[in-house]
C-alpha cells in the first residue's frame, strides 16, 4: 500500500521532471538549435550532452529519493562503442530503470531509445527527445519503416555511433498484450508465453542490418529485466504514487556484431530463440528462486567490481545533480520575475516546436533535412 509520504515524493518528484524538462528544453537546448544548420555534428554532440544532464536527475531521483537499487549481473556495457540493446518489456518504465545501469557502466549521452509515439507529444519531454532524435514508432510498418530509414540515414551522415534501445515485443507485458501475444503464436505455431510477448523481429533486423550497412554496429546486447520485490503495473503511476520497486535485476549479455546472424531469416531464428531462453528463465525466477536468473553468466549477485570501486563518487554526483537542478529552477523563476525577453523566448521556442510537431512530424525532420543540406 502506498504511503501518504511516497505519494507526496512521487507527485514532487514528477512536478520536478515535468518542470525542468520543459524549462531545460527552452532555456538550455533553444539557444542551440540555429547550430544545426551550421554544424550537425557539434549540434548533435552539444543536444545529446544536454539531454545526459537532465537524465541524471530521473537517475538520481529513482536512486536517492525512492530508494531504487539495481542489480547487475553477466556483461559490462561498453561505453563509446555502436550497440543495440534488445530488451524484453515487462513495465512501461523499464527504459527509466535501465538509465540506472548506463550510468554506471557505460553514458546516458549517446543512448537512443526506440519506443511508441505516445510521450512524444509531451511539452518539454517530447521536445527533447524530439532534439536528441529518439526514434517513435507509430507500429505500422509502412510508415514506420521510412522514418526509421530516414533517421538511421541521418546517423549514418554523422558516423554517429550510438546505443540503440528496441524492444522486438513492441509493447509492453500485461494480460491484454500477453492474450494478443500468444494468438500470434499460436498463428506462428509457437508456443504460449506467460511471462514475456513474443518478439516481433521486423523492426529488430531492419536496425540490424542498416547499422551494419553504416558499419555503425559494434556489439548487441541482450539485456532481461526482472522485479524481484515489486512489479510496477501501472508504469507512469507507480511513479507519481512513489510506489516503485525497491530493487530490479538486469541481466547483459554482449554479442559481438560478427557472432551475429548474416541473413534476415537466421537473424529472426536468432531472436526468437533469445526470446525463447527468456521465457524459461522468467518462469523459473518468478515461480521460484529470485535470486538468480538462469540464464548463461548469471553466477553472482549485485554490481560488478568496477561499478562498486567508483559507486561512492557516483553518488555524490547525483546528489550534485539534484542541487543543480533545483537551483536552475530558482533561476529560471527568477529570470521569468525580471525579464519580459524570458517570456519572449518561452514562446517563441514553445511555438517553434510545436510547429515542427504538427506541420513536419517533429524536430527530427528539420535536423535531418539540415543535415542532408550540410553534407551535400
Amino acid at each position: 500500500m502506498t504511503s501518504a509520504l511516497g505519494v507526496c515524493k512521487g507527485v514532487i518528484g514528477t512536478l520536478s521532471l515535468i518542470i525542468t524538462a520543459f524549462f531545460g528544453t527552452v532555456f538550455l537546448m533553444g539557444p542551440v538549435l540555429p547550430l544545426m544548420f551550421f554544424s550537425p555534428s557539434l549540434f548533435r554532440w552539444v543536444t545529446d550532452y544536454l539531454m545526459s544532464m537532465w537524465l541524471l536527475l530521473p537517475v538520481a531521483l529513482m536512486e536517492i529519493v525512492f530508494g531504487v537499487t539495481v542489480s547487475m549481473t553477466g556483461d559490462t556495457v561498453a561505453a563509446n562503442e555502436g550497440s543495440i540493446f534488445i530488451m524484453n518489456h515487462r513495465t512501461r518504465l523499464d527504459w527509466m530503470f535501465f538509465w540506472l545501469v548506463l550510468h554506471r557502466q557505460s553514458n546516458l549521452r549517446t543512448e537512443k531509445i526506440i519506443l511508441k509515439s505516445d510521450p512524444k507529444f509531451m511539452p518539454g519531454f517530447g521536445w527533447a527527445m524530439q532534439i536528441a532524435c529518439y526514434i517513435f514508432l507509430k507500429r505500422r510498418w509502412d510508415t514506420d519503416k521510412p522514418w526509421l530509414s530516414a533517421l538511421l540515414e541521418y546517423y549514418g551522415l554523422l558516423r554517429y555511433k550510438g546505443q540503440f534501445l528496441i524492444f522486438p515485443e513492441g509493447t509492453n507485458f500485461d494480460m491484454k498484450t500477453k492474450e494478443s501475444s500468444n494468438k500470434f503464436a499460436k498463428k506462428s505455431n509457437r508456443p504460449e508465453y506467460n511471462y514475456c510477448l513474443h518478439p516481433r523481429t521486423t523492426g529488430f533486423v531492419f536496425l540490424t542490418q542498416e547499422l551494419r550497412q553504416k558499419n555503425l554496429l559494434d556489439s548487441l546486447y541482450d539485456v532481461t529485466v526482472t522485479y524481484p520485490d515489486t512489479i510496477p503495473e501501472l508504469g507512469e503511476f507507480n511513479f507519481i504514487f512513489g510506489s516503485l520497486p525497491s530493487k530490479v535485476g538486469f541481466h547483459i549479455r554482449k554479442h559481438s556484431n560478427s557472432s551475429l546472424p548474416s541473413t534476415k531469416e537466421n537473424l529472426e531464428s536468432w531472436c526468437v530463440e533469445r526470446w525463447q531462453e527468456k521465457e524459461t528463465a522468467l518462469e523459473a525466477f518468478y515461480t521460484g528462486d529470485k535470486s538468480r536468473l538462469l540464464l548463461p553468466g548469471c553466477e553472482g549477485d549485485g554490481l560488478p567490481k568496477a561499478c562498486q570501486e567508483s559507486e561512492g563518487s557516483r553518488r555524490m554526483i547525483l546528489y550534485m545533480v539534484l542541487v543543480s537542478w533545483m537551483l536552475f529552477l530558482v533561476a529560471v523563476v527568477l529570470l521569468l520575475m525580471n525579464c519580459y525577453v524570458a517570456w519572449c523566448f518561452v514562446v517563441i521556442v514553445s511555438c517553434f516546436c510545436t510547429y515542427q510537431l504538427i506541420v513536419n512530424g517533429g524536430m527530427e525532420s528539420i535536423i535531418m533535412s539540415s543535415c542532408q543540406r550540410y553534407y551535400g
